[in-house]
């Protein structure tokens, strides 16, 4: 769920936005992602509608409950991330209210997250904080460079 401000002036195509996004799995696992940026729109009327590009800052933690038999053992089962991203979309408006279609990615570090390969790559550099508790359970943790992509194809929100 989102919330987008309108910015005025000589800024009228750019929106200020904040996004919450909270996760489930059943495997089980949950995490949370926050995010925030300001997107531009090629569109110049009052409503903003159209393509955009929207930079973002974006900040996740995750819970994998499969990790907690082995926190005895030293492991904790939290892990976070904090990257930077681009996503790219178009959005349908009416007044106060929005619906996005868009694709983008965000890279950045991640504190305790898989140090294997997930599910979905080959390389087992490329991670995610995300995508890896879809896959098998982790047996190492570590701190390093993590991608993801956006996954949140369709996003609803409000605007003032």
């Amino acid at each position: 769920m989102g919330l987008s401000v309108p910015v005025g002036g000589r800024w009228k195509q750019w929106e200020l936005m904040v996004e919450v996004t909270p996760y489930y799995l059943p495997v089980p696992a949950y995490a949370l992602s926050v995010t925030v940026g300001s997107t531009w729109f090629s569109h110049r009327g009052p409503t903003h509608r159209g393509f955009f590009l929207q930079p973002k800052l974006v900040g996740a933690i995750g819970h994998d409950t499969r990790n907690e038999y082995h926190s005895n053992e030293g492991f904790s089962p939290v892990s976070k991330q904090l990257s930077v991203g681009l996503d790219l979309g178009y959005r349908f408006a009416a007044p106060g209210f929005y619906l996005d279609l868009l694709v983008g990615g965000s890279v950045g570090w991640g504190w305790n997250v898989t140090s294997r390969a997930n599910v979905f790559l080959s390389n087992p550099n490329a991670n995610s904080l995300l995508l890896p508790i879809l896959g098998p359970f982790p047996l190492g943790r570590t701190d390093k460079i993590v991608w993801d992509p956006n996954l949140h194809l369709v996003r609803l929100g409000f605007t003032l």
